[in-house]
């Protein structure tokens, strides 16, 4: 399912969904989460970077779920933003 939020869409994967569901999809979802947050909370990607200790490049990888950016990543980028 994806929900549109302006001009940022959102995956929301329900918790009855599939679990055949592959691990780039779910690292889409999280990079879409990751990139909505920063959104809403008007954070610029060089603050969330900042905060993160991470390179721009390696913001845009976690926004795109790109899967060589590391799961721990992920999992950081929402205690930030």
């Amino acid at each position: 399912m994806i929900l549109a939020y302006g001009v940022t869409a959102v995956w929301r994967i329900s918790p009855d969904a599939p679990a055949r569901l592959s691990a780039l999809e779910r690292l889409r979802a999280w990079g879409l989460a990751i990139k909505h947050l920063r959104l809403v909370q008007n954070l610029l990607s060089a603050d969330l970077c900042q905060r993160m200790g991470i390179r721009h490049t390696t913001l845009r990888r976690l926004e795109r779920g790109d899967p060589g950016a590391g799961a721990a990543l992920y999992l950081n980028a929402f205690n930030y933003s």
